[in-house]
């Protein structure tokens, strides 16, 4: 796969899961900081995982309140999901065959697991149930 595109399902990931995890509070979110993995991300995954966070707010996903800063390091504030977003992470698809989890608590613990490297088939598999 294209690599803007596993950075893409990475960043969605990872801003998805974050958001889960702090819902209903506003946080804020600083890309440079989103992925703590292994690997630290370049500039260029940086500057996807900004025009994600973009993308899901483009389409209804996550609302923030303002943005600043570098594309590689952009600081998005009162970032929290919308009623889409958290409808989305909270269905439970007989395909992920998931004992008695939602998506967003998959999405959460991937994130967490982010030292580790989460594995991008199963990344790329939840971003897809998510955003249908």
């Amino acid at each position: 796969m294209c690599k803007n595109i596993d950075d893409f399902n990475r960043g969605c990931a990872l801003i998805m899961g974050r958001l889960y995890a702090s819902f209903p509070k506003p946080v804020p979110i600083n890309i440079q900081y989103l992925d703590e993995g292994q690997d630290k991300p370049d500039g260029e995954a940086l500057e996807t995982y900004g025009a994600t966070m973009e993308f899901l707010a483009d389409e209804g996903y996550v609302r923030f309140g303002s943005k600043a800063g570098p594309e590689s390091a952009r600081l998005f504030m009162n970032v929290r999901l919308t009623s889409k977003g958290l409808a989305a992470l909270n269905r439970s698809p007989e395909s992920l065959n998931a004992p008695k989890g939602t998506i967003g608590d998959r999405v959460v613990a991937w994130s967490k697991d982010t030292i580790a490297g989460v594995a991008s088939d199963a990344i790329r598999h939840a971003v897809a149930v998510i955003l249908g």
